[in-house]
């Protein structure tokens, strides 16, 4: 999936808040994460999660050791070091 088709599966507000967050959208997992806030936030959690729950998502950081991670079902910790590696 494309990051625009991601975009159109969401609804108006969440658009607008994706489109001031600075999270990547990385195709190849449906996932959206930021490095730097070392958080990964599934595609079908967004679709899924309110309003409320992704803005109390984006403002949670994570510990130099952790990752917050989103999703409806975990990732294996293979997905989950693929999904990182391709932060950068």
């Amino acid at each position: 999936m494309t990051r625009q088709e991601a975009i159109a599966e969401l609804s108006a507000e969440k658009r607008e808040l994706l489109a001031v967050s600075d999270l990547i959208w990385i195709w190849t997992h449906d996932a959206w994460g930021n490095k730097e806030r070392r958080a990964i936030f599934a595609q079908e959690w967004l679709k899924r999660s309110s309003l409320d729950e992704i803005k109390r998502a984006l403002a949670e950081r994570g510990s130099p050791d952790e990752w917050k991670q989103f999703f409806t079902r975990s990732p294996s910790p293979a997905v989950l070091a693929r999904i990182i590696h391709e932060l950068g």
